[in-house]
């Protein structure tokens, strides 16, 4: 039995850095000895635990920009030395914000329940 994600033909970019080749893992299933009994694309159902974590994540970043507001107000110059020192990690995180939304995971990626039978 096998439940994870694979890549969709025209996944680019970030989304396609991670998941497996579905051709190929079938292909090499096949070549071990492993025949097909089923297979369903569970993706709709797993696309909601995304939905779940980008809401949770916008959720954290507003409360991390409400709780420095005022930092931010009072100490312009610290706070534009703490930009510059951690811009980066914070415009990977946005950047990484598309790893965990829902259209875009359906959009290059399946998430498949597969079941196997030894030969």
């Amino acid at each position: 039995m096998v439940c994870d994600y694979f890549l969709r033909e025209r996944a680019t970019g970030i989304m396609a850095k991670s998941g497996h080749n579905l051709k190929g893992f079938m292909a090499a299933a096949g070549t071990f000895g492993f025949r097909l009994l089923d297979s369903e694309d569970i993706t709709p159902e797993t696309a909601r635990t995304l939905e779940l974590a980008t809401d949770i994540a916008r959720k954290a970043i507003l409360a991390a920009d409400i709780a420095t507001e005022k930092i931010r107000q009072r100490h312009p110059l610290a706070t534009r030395l703490l930009v510059k020192i951690f811009g980066g990690k914070i415009r990977s995180v946005k950047r990484e914000m598309t790893l965990i939304d829902a259209d875009q995971f359906k959009a290059h990626k399946c998430y498949r329940f597969i079941l196997f039978q030894t030969a």
